[in-house]
């Protein structure tokens, strides 16, 4: 049999978080002198998240071109090397943003089928706290109703909803938003952290070493609305190499990209999911985001000294056609360049939207339910 490792999934929507999270809890089970991998997963390669966690020098994997759902062998195969070849005790899989009906097609799966060699942990969902307001308690924030939908069933089957970036928000809104998460969504555990500074970590740890059940929220999902919501967004993933004759400021050159590119979609009547750019450099990578037009792009790690050249990884999710998507992106990467004196170079640029959903395994209910 060998090595048990422990599964802990991490989900949640489109730029709730996820990756700065799982860097955390990297961390604390590293210090605890276990071994930890690493699963990201996308519907193509060249991910941030990989990136980002790499270089912090987490052993990670990628499961690309499909959702742990779909691609179900492809994560069986990358837990079990990462079992024998990297001697890991746990495993931290982050699933594809726009995907749900996460725990009867994953969860219970390893449950039933790998519990020899797999311990799983209640499976978790990160919350931003303004799509949280957007999508749920307000309006919808600019997304569709089907794309709304995936994010509902992401927290309907959450056997813990964790509210992230707290250090974000007042207290009263802190109060607020997970006084509204335990009216809506009664009887489940729910966590409020900060994956940025670790407020709340130790109350989250201890939820997910509880030992309590695991996966026993299936809910009824549409797969006709689940499969249009996904439709409905574009997704693109590039590699760009950029030079200039002169120094630029890695972190301002992103926040102007992002900054021009939500100018354009919000002229166009197109809502963002979640954009993020990374951006290599000799001094180390700097990462920004934008997750709705609603609000300004942030940095979410810098780069202080002054660049002349850098690697460009983008990952774009919008609510948009994805030609379309393209031409925008382009125009925010053209804009930029002239503002800069940039000499632009793709090497990479994947630009889609994401087929039907099909689970290679479907569970109605619990196992031994």
């Amino acid at each position: 049999m060998g090595r048990v490792v422990r599964y802990i999934g991490v989900g949640g929507f489109l730029g709730a978080g996820k990756t700065t999270a799982l860097a955390r809890l990297a961390g604390y089970y590293t210090g605890k002198g276990l071994g930890v991998g690493i699963i990201t997963n996308d519907q193509a390669k060249n991910l941030v998240d990989t990136e980002n966690l790499q270089n912090e020098g987490n052993v990670v994997k990628e499961v690309a071109g499909g959702c742990f759902c779909c691609k179900f062998h492809d994560l069986i195969e990358t837990i079990e090397g990462l079992r024998s070849t990297e001697a890991v005790d746990v495993i931290l899989a982050e699933p594809v943003g726009s995907c749900t009906d996460v725990v009867a097609t994953v969860i219970q799966p390893l449950i039933d089928a790998h519990s020899e060699t797999i311990r799983v942990a209640p499976h978790s969902v990160l919350i931003d706290p303004v799509r949280l307001v957007n999508t749920l308690m307000v309006d919808r924030g600019g997304l569709s109703s089907n794309v709304a939908y995936i994010y509902q069933k992401q927290l309907e089957e959450a056997d813990i909803l964790v509210l992230n970036k707290t250090d974000t928000i007042s207290q009263l809104d802190l109060v607020t938003l997970t006084g509204y998460l335990q009216k809506t969504f009664p009887g489940k555990k729910t966590a409020a952290v900060s994956g940025l500074t670790g407020a709340g970590f130790p109350e989250w740890l201890a939820m997910i070493e509880s030992g309590d059940p695991v996966g026993g929220n299936i809910t009824d999902v549409d797969y006709d609305v689940y499969a249009n919501g996904e439709a409905l967004l574009g997704w693109l993933n590039a590699v760009v190499g950029l030079s200039a004759d002169n120094v630029f400021v890695a972190d301002s050159l992103l926040i102007d990209m992002l900054s021009h590119l939500k100018t354009n979609l919000t002229a166009i009547s197109r809502e963002t999911a979640h954009v993020k750019l990374l951006l290599k450099t000799g001094f180390g990578n700097a990462v920004a985001n934008l997750i709705t037009n609603s609000h300004d792009p942030v940095v979410s790690k810098g780069v202080s000294m002054p660049v002349t050249s850098g690697v460009l990884v983008i990952n774009a999710r919008v609510e948009i056609d994805p030609i379309l998507l393209k031409e925008t992106l382009r125009e925010a990467l053209d804009s930029v360049s002239k503002q800069y004196g940039l000499t632009v170079r793709i090497f990479n640029l994947e630009s889609f939207k994401p087929g039907r959903p099909q689970p290679t395994y479907r569970y109605a209910g619990p196992v031994g339910a």
